[in-house]
């Protein structure tokens, strides 16, 4: 059974004063009592007393597993725990040792199995998920818009480049997480490579709302002033949404890499550097918000002037937003707030909304202007009788050219068998060589090649 002390005032202490504070107050423990304590003299055979580096365990029957508590430190880091630690003491009366390592091992891994933990896990779960799903949703729109030449426009280039920045974001913040949450050793050893994807995924999250904000800013211009040239206005989408994200990303990396008290973990630790990126995308929002409220302005006006029988645009205006909300990232208004420490469960439902929000939003996006566009749907119906037919012409010729080789070959099987024939001076009627029914063969080919050429 592991002896446990106890902490006061942990209010105040970091983590790791925490943990140390524990642990030297549980060695002291230990070592006067534990540790002191005679080998049991009831004839059967133990596992040693010892203190593992975290928790004192005492003397243990061999080929049973003994639990523990877990500490205290844990405890707060992780919330209330639902398993406990244990050893496991082998046959031969020595202590399980980790086949990894080779050394006595103790298995604290129950202790980390908590709600708060889970909660993490649900809420990566719905990143990974909806991170996965936008990428293959947003491949695939980019390779539509890219294989019709009808949709070669200003507004289509703009959102191809707000659908890279989502493949970019996601790609990156999937890697991210992927090696540095679920790999104890990279969270602890802080190495470069990782510190460099933290900050390339926030430079992809910096650009995907540049992006936005180019949407609406395209949007609002071409609405407002009649006459633009949309070369220029292209160029300041360019520089907008992948040059300025570049300032903020080089001064947050070289604050927080020059910094050692925040230069650890894999950068995993929110620190007061996050405004650095928090408020250029709050102001996009916001000015993305003024756009949409402008151009819900406009279209109502221009639906009155267009239709002077809708006395009410509410439909028109109210599927215009539906549209346009997701396009601009302004449905992040909706969780303006993130709740305080102390309500979890509160900080669980806010970080659900969240995750749900941020990984699903390309896939809304590529389904709105995409998989669902009116003009996009055309050309794919177009396209898709187009390659239908050609497969049925195909396939006609295919028929055609088998049937004709078959029917060559009958001939010359027949010419070859006369030749022998005669030879030996046998003398028969000539046979059927099949040279009628090819030529309609043909001529109904024509005629199909008339009537379903596009």
């Amino acid at each position: 059974m592991a002896y446990n002390g106890t902490i006061s005032d942990t209010e105040q202490l970091s983590f790791q004063e925490m943990m140390i504070k524990e642990i030297w107050q549980n060695f002291m423990i230990c070592n006067e009592t534990i540790l002191h304590k005679p080998y049991p003299s009831d004839g059967y055979l133990y596992c040693n007393a010892t203190f593992d580096g975290y928790d004192c365990w005492d003397y243990a029957r061999a080929g049973t597993r003994t639990y523990g508590k877990c500490p205290e430190f844990l405890k707060h880091q992780f919330g209330h725990h639902l398993g406990l630690p244990y050893k496991d003491c082998n046959i031969d009366g020595t202590w399980y040792r980790h086949p990894d390592s080779d050394r006595v091992w103790t298995n604290y891994s129950p202790c980390s199995d908590t709600e708060k933990v889970r909660r993490a896990e649900n809420v990566l779960f719905v990143y990974f998920s909806g991170y996965s799903l936008s990428v293959v949703c947003l491949v695939i729109s980019l390779l539509i818009f890219t294989c019709f030449r009808q949709l070669k426009c200003t507004r289509v280039t703009i959102h191809k480049h707000l659908f890279i920045s989502y493949i970019i974001t996601a790609l990156l913040w999937i890697s991210y997480y992927a090696t540095s949450s679920f790999d104890p050793k990279v969270y602890v050893n802080n190495p470069v490579w990782c510190r460099i994807i933290h900050v390339l995924a926030q430079y992809a999250t910096v650009c995907n709302y540049a992006w936005m904000f180019c949407e609406g800013f395209y949007l609002h211009t071409i609405l407002v002033m009649t006459f633009t040239r949309e070369k220029i206005l292209l160029i300041i989408c360019y520089i907008t949404g992948w040059g300025i994200p570049v300032l903020p990303s080089a001064i947050y990396s070289g604050l927080r890499s020059s910094n050692p008290v925040i230069d650890k973990n894999c950068w995993h630790k929110d620190t007061y550097l996050k405004y650095i990126f928090s408020g250029p995308i709050a102001v996009s929002l916001i000015v993305n918000f003024i756009f949409l409220i402008n151009v819900l302005r406009i279209l109502c006006s221009k639906v009155r002037s267009f239709n002077q029988q809708e006395s009410n645009p509410f439909r028109q205006s109210l599927r215009a937003t539906l549209i346009l909300i997701p396009l601009l990232g302004v449905q992040c208004f909706a969780i303006p707030l993130r709740p305080d420490e102390s309500d979890e469960y509160g900080q669980y439902i806010y970080d659900m909304i969240s995750a749900f929000l941020a990984s699903f939003q390309g896939f809304l996006v590529s389904l709105l202007f995409c998989f669902l566009n009116g003009e996009v749907l055309f050309l794919m119906k177009n396209q898709y009788v187009v390659v239908r037919r050609r497969m049925s012409r195909t396939e006609t010729t295919g028929k055609s050219f088998i049937y004709s080789a078959v029917q060559q070959a009958d001939a010359n099987a027949n010419r070859k068998k006369s030749i022998q024939l005669a030879n030996q001076k046998i003398y028969c009627k000539p046979e059927f060589t099949g040279t009628t029914q090819p030529q309609q063969l043909e001529d109904q080919h024509y005629v199909l090649d008339q009537t379903t050429d596009v």
